[in-house]
């Protein structure tokens, strides 16, 4: 039988067992091969649809999961409570294997056929075709060792504990085939009825008279200069909010072991099941093409058209907001025009190299020592809106031009302490070394960067910055653009790239381009949202209190003359 027959008869047959196991599907949608287009299976339209028009709906039994998985059964049901103990991913790892060693047994088996068996994800590149990816820091995030770690940790042990023989000897290829098309095709499906339980968090007791010491001391200067603007009048500006419209999405991923870090919430704890959800995964997605969703019921999943959809035109849905980087790690493609959200990155390795450059005398040693600081700071931590504070591996330059907000208070902290120190190189030094030998405990040093912050994130809240922040911020981005090969800056790829548009130097390629083109977007506006005030009077501010000090300490060891 020929390769084309089969991937008919697979159709079909899915096709048959869709209208015999959804609540309904409209007659206006149809499953249609688009190979000749490099997408595979996809949905058209048949008519002409208009909004909000419901295409088909899924039966929560009919979804994929630890509920429904026959793996859950065995035992007299004592698989389940292992399966509920067992983190998301790896329980839909376990229950999705399990059925497709069930083969044509498996309740699901016509949809388990037209799922892929090879992937295009970098998770199956070679270390030659990796190589095509750098320098973007998406590589730092394929995981082949971490999914290596997730393998052993289930495989045979967790296996055996579910009273299975036919997935004691998964081996660890078919474990990333199963891993990639979860990470592909799957859905975080709610709990149905389950309400969402917040609590206001409360700082800890220990640490308030910290914060409560900032904002006594910023209260007093406000006190002060309200008097002083009864002499001397001086430039009023109005406090507004600033927050950037997207979010990069960081979902879990199988291929994040965690390290401990942070406590994994297993299925049972968790407000979602993992799912794959037969119809809904068989759309294909597109950032700037998106005119479907899917809507959560009590008893059914409903995919709706959130826009009018022509007759002929392809269905899309959208797998969130990802970059085209994020998209190629999780589904093994790109979109060729780049996607709608996305975004270059830096480091704050390149952040802490730029500072200590430009001004020598913040050691590299100095400046992690200070990040150390800034990322246990406690007024940040009770006035962000974000819980993970500042400090991150890499920040998102977004192809609108914008950034995320923690880059720009980091920039903004980081040359305020630089320019603070430049004022006076010896005072400086002094207080890191003392610091250092203190570790850091109630410093000098310490209490310095805290006033710091204090001050910058009012300013930042204030949509402002300084003048020397935004040159940092150009410094640090062009510093970054150039890390990309020549052919990559100028946006035109090679004709031998150009010529194999779906081999994976072509999509690495592209994955490049992308992130350099929203590096230079930021380049270019750099931070023009945001108004910049002059450093000297944001230093001065921030030196009030030494230079009081140091004018007093002056009085007290100046001799009067006989």
């Amino acid at each position: 039988m020929s390769g084309t027959s089969d991937f008919d008869l697979e159709t079909s047959n899915y096709v048959e067992w869709l209208l015999a196991n959804l609540t309904c599907v409209s007659p206006k949608v149809q499953i249609a091969d688009l190979r000749s287009q490099d997408q595979g299976r996809g949905v058209i339209a048949l008519e002409d649809i208009e909004e909000g028009e419901i295409l088909f709906s899924i039966p929560r039994n009919v979804i994929l999961n630890v509920e429904t998985s026959q793996l859950a059964s065995l035992r007299d049901g004592e698989a389940k409570s292992v399966l509920l103990g067992l983190p998301q991913w790896e329980a839909l790892i376990l229950c999705l294997a399990y059925e497709l060693s069930l083969g044509t047994d498996s309740r699901w088996s016509p949809y388990l056929h037209v799922l892929p068996k090879t992937s295009n994800t970098p998770m199956f590149w070679s270390d030659e075709e990796i190589k095509a990816l750098h320098p973007s820091y998406m590589v730092n995030r394929i995981g082949k060792a971490e999914a290596e770690k997730m393998y052993n940790r289930l495989f045979p042990a967790v296996a055996e504990q579910l009273g299975t023989e036919s997935l004691k000897n998964l081996t660890i290829e078919q474990f990333h085939i199963v891993a990639s098309i979860i990470l592909s095709y799957s859905f975080d499906v709610e709990h149905p009825g389950r309400e969402d339980e917040e609590g206001e968090e409360e700082l800890d007791i220990e640490h308030f008279e910290e914060v409560q010491e900032l904002q006594e001391e910023e209260e007093e200067e406000e006190s002060q200069e309200a008097e002083h603007e009864n002499e001397h009048e001086h430039e009023h500006e109005h406090e507004h909010e600033h927050e950037h419209e997207h979010e990069h999405d960081r979902d879990d991923v199988p291929m994040d072991d965690n390290d401990g870090q942070e406590p994994v919430l297993t299925v049972l704890e968790d407000d979602n099941y993992k799912s794959m959800v037969p119809f809904a995964d068989t759309l294909n997605a597109n950032t700037r093409l998106c005119n479907a969703n899917l809507n959560y019921e009590s008893l059914q999943l409903v995919m709706k058209a959130t826009k009018k959809i022509s007759k002929g035109e392809q269905v899309y849905n959208t797998y969130g907001d990802h970059p085209n980087s994020e998209i190629l790690r999780r589904y093994g493609y790109i979109e060729k025009d780049g996607s709608k959200f996305d975004f270059g990155e830096v480091a704050l390795s390149d952040i802490l190299r730029h500072f200590s450059q430009k001004y020598p005398f913040f050691t590299i040693d100095g400046l992690h020592f200070a990040v150390d600081i800034i990322s246990k700071s406690h007024y940040l931590a009770e006035n962000l809106e974000s819980e993970e504070g500042i400090i991150s591996d890499t920040y998102e330059c977004y192809y609108d031009g914008e950034v995320v907000p923690e880059f720009v208070l980091l920039l903004l902290i980081l040359t305020v302490l630089s320019l603070s120190g430049q004022e006076d190189q010896r005072w400086f030094k002094r207080m890191i070394r003392q610091a250092k030998r203190s570790g850091s405990k109630a410093s000098e040093f310490e209490k310095f960067i805290n006033r710091v912050i204090l001050k910058c994130h009012q300013l930042t809240d204030q949509d402002k910055v300084t003048e020397i922040t935004v040159e940092n911020f150009k410094e640090v981005v062009s510093a970054r653009m150039h890390e990309y090969a020549e052919f990559i800056r100028g946006g035109a790829l090679p004709y031998e790239l150009n010529g194999y548009q779906h081999s994976r130097a072509h999509l690495a390629a592209e994955v490049l381009v992308s992130e350099h083109r929203s590096l230079e977007s930021c380049h270019v506006k750099a931070l023009s949202s945001l108004s910049a005030i002059q450093d000297v009077k944001m230093v001065k501010n921030v030196l009030k209190r030494k230079m009081e000090e140091d004018s007093q300490s002056s009085k007290r060891h100046k001799r009067v003359k006989a």
